[in-house]
This record gives structure tokens, C-alpha cells and sequence, in this order.
């Protein structure tokens, strides 16, 4: 009975427990809702409600912005690291585009350079190693970092990425944690977020 009845007195906001989810707590009190006609419907309803929550991560026009580049063939990848993105660097400003063809991606590459691009390295027409050496030949090209999706990052393939500085690698399947603790990482060692920030 004590259990009963705890399941039906109001849930604390995530925020009280943890001050920097205050942005989330709708959405999240909305997904534990002890009644399941008021959850989200699906999980996608979920992740777009989570990612409007975040809110900031869109809007081009505030200061400090970080500006991603998301080159993958495939959409659904493409998508799978937006949202791995908004998970990892949330609370930080965020420009968030993606591209599925490489020509295109070095066309956006050519009007404002990102600082950051999620590159898959198996694409067809310019592989990853192709689109990075053009990339690094843009003025202030060498500044960009860049994390690289593969399915078979073998050691001749990393080495040809390390020689354009490129030390992330992320595997294919991706594991959505992993990417999310690699893109914590990269942001924490280029000073886009502090520890005291997470």
C-alpha cells in the first residue's frame, strides 16, 4: 500500500536532484508520468521533445556558438549523431548541420568553416581522408577538429587520418554512449565546456 501510494503523489523535478536538468524537467516528468496515456507516444516523440527542451542548440544567433558538421551518407547515422551531439554537448550553444554528400558538406565547409566535423570515412565519390585533406586546405582549415565514423578504422586508415591531425575515432555500428563519452571529451580538451559545466 505504501508503494501505491507513493505512485500516485507527484514526482520531484530531475532539476531538484540535479540543478542542470532544469530545461528537461517537463519533458522528463512528461516520460514518467505513472499513467501511460500521458508519456510520449513513441521514443522519437521523446528524443524531439528532449532536443526542443535543450533549446539553445539551434539558434545561430548567440554568442559562443559551436558549429558541427555531420558528414554521412546515410540519414539515419546522420540523425543518430545530431542526437548523440545535443546529449553530449548540452547547455552549449550548438549549429548543428548535416550533410550526406561530401561535394555539399565541403561547399558549407568553404562558406564558414565548423569547428567540429562527425565525418563517416566510407562515403561514396571522396572518401573521409579525400573531404578532411580539402577541408585542412581552406584558410584557417588546419583549426577544425574532427572525429571520424567507421566501420573498419584499421591502422593504415588511422594513419592516414592522424597525418591530418585527427585522433577520434568512433566505430560503426555506433554505440550511442561511447560517441556521447568520445564528444564530452573533445569538447572538455578544446575548452567548449568545463567540468563544472557538465
Amino acid at each position: 500500500m505504501q508503494i501505491l501510494r507513493r505512485g500516485q503523489e507527484p514526482l520531484p523535478a530531475p532539476s531538484s536532484a540535479r540543478a542542470e536538468l532544469a530545461p528537461l524537467d517537463r519533458v522528463l516528468l512528461r516520460a514518467l508520468s505513472p499513467e501511460p496515456k500521458d508519456r510520449y507516444p513513441t521514443c522519437l516523440a521523446l528524443g524531439n521533445a528532449l532536443t526542443q527542451a535543450i533549446g539553445r542548440h539551434d539558434d545561430p544567433t548567440l554568442d559562443g556558438n559551436v558549429r558541427v558538421l555531420v558528414v554521412d551518407d546515410d540519414p539515419l547515422f546522420g540523425r543518430l549523431v545530431t542526437r548523440c551531439l545535443h546529449v553530449a554537448l548540452a547547455g552549449i550553444p550548438l549549429t548543428i548541420e548535416r550533410a550526406t554528400d561530401p561535394r555539399a558538406a565541403l561547399e558549407k565547409c568553404r562558406q564558414e568553416l565548423p569547428e567540429l566535423v562527425v565525418l563517416d570515412y566510407a562515403m561514396p565519390g571522396m572518401d573521409g581522408v579525400e573531404f578532411l585533406s580539402l577541408v585542412r586546405a581552406l584558410p584557417e582549415g588546419e583549426a577544425v577538429r574532427a572525429v571520424v565514423l567507421s566501420g573498419t578504422t584499421d591502422n593504415q586508415t588511422r594513419l592516414r587520418f592522424a597525418m591530418l591531425g585527427v585522433r577520434t575515432f568512433a566505430t560503426k555500428p555506433i554505440d550511442f554512449e561511447a560517441l556521447v563519452t568520445t564528444l564530452r571529451r573533445l569538447a572538455r580538451s578544446n575548452g567548449w565546456v568545463t567540468a563544472g559545466e557538465e
